[in-house]
């Protein structure tokens, strides 16, 4: 029985996916589980240290050498034949992210790879097109929007006609710490591929879009949902608090904090390049990661 492994560490968790290989005949689908396949999502929000303090704290890195060396410890026990794990903005973008990813490397034995955002936008993309048709004439507007930040990429068919990693996310948003003239940019981009390329679909990643695509999900549109769904959940969050939040929606804490901001920024990129509904399949950078392994 053979096993490969994906970690993801994100800005606001790090997620461990353990797939067994045979019975997928070469072909990854991110929906397909089964009771071989390992799962296990970790909020250790290294953001909050980073678009702070612009470091990751010691504390910080402690949970996160720990919860590797569980990754580790969990993988021996599947026998795992070969990984990969991939960090992304908040190691990217923290002044000390390299020292500590080889520091939390030799001290779990997962060595971890730090990958930039032209790389985490493609990854996403790999698990998209190894289970979905491509037969369409439409642009399609991948967007990733982490804690850090929004990677897109426009295709059209599998041809990259654009991409560029946003220095814009949830987290840096709930933080108060959003560079302004980053938000301007992403604007200004998007407004020029939509005068030149229409119409776009727009494709949304992330734990959030997963969590606005499974409360608002549209029944004729499997992994659909429409723009003016997401702007309702936009409204009735906003004004409340993280608890209420929880509350109402039964989101994790670490989902309630950033899923207001996560939401306002798919809102801005639909928008400007005249999208009514946004596609969220499962997708991301572990499943790219599984995908890039087979």
């Amino acid at each position: 029985m053979k096993h490969i492994a994906a970690i993801d560490i994100g800005s606001n968790a790090s997620r461990l996916l353990i797939k067994e290989t045979e019975s997928m005949s070469g072909r990854y689908v991110p929906q397909v589980r089964n009771e071989l396949d390992y799962f296990v999502r970790t909020p250790l929000r290294l953001g909050l240290d980073v678009y702070t303090e612009r470091v990751i704290s010691p504390e910080k890195e402690r949970q996160l050498a720990e919860t590797l060396l569980q990754y580790r410890q969990i993988m021996d026990r599947y026998h795992t034949a070969a990984y990969r794990a991939c960090a992304t903005a908040s190691l990217r973008d923290a002044l000390n992210g390299a020292e500590v990813a080889r520091r939390v490397s030799l001290q779990s034995g997962v060595c971890v790879e730090i990958i930039s955002g032209r790389e985490e936008a493609a990854l996403s993309r790999m698990s998209y097109f190894a289970q979905y048709p491509d037969d369409d004439e439409s642009y399609r507007l991948f967007a990733d929007v982490g804690g850090g930040s929004t990677d897109v990429c426009l295709c059209h068919h599998r041809e990259e006609l654009f991409v560029h990693s946003f220095q814009i996310g949830s987290m840096r948003m709930m933080s108060g710490r959003q560079d302004e003239a980053e938000l301007r940019l992403l604007d200004e981009t998007l407004r020029r591929l939509s005068e030149q390329y229409a119409p776009i679909q727009v494709i949304g990643s992330g734990g959030s879009i997963h969590k606005i695509c499974e409360l608002y999900f549209m029944p004729e549109l499997p992994e659909t949902v429409a723009v003016s769904s997401i702007q309702q959940l936009y409204d009735e969050l906003q004004p409340l608090s993280i608890e209420e939040r929880m509350q109402r929606y039964h989101l994790k804490r670490d989902r309630a904090e950033i899923i207001v901001a996560a939401a306002g920024i798919f809102l801005r990129m639909a928008r400007l390049v005249h999208a009514t509904t946004l596609r969220a399949p499962r997708i991301g950078v572990r499943d790219g990661l599984i995908a890039s392994l087979l």
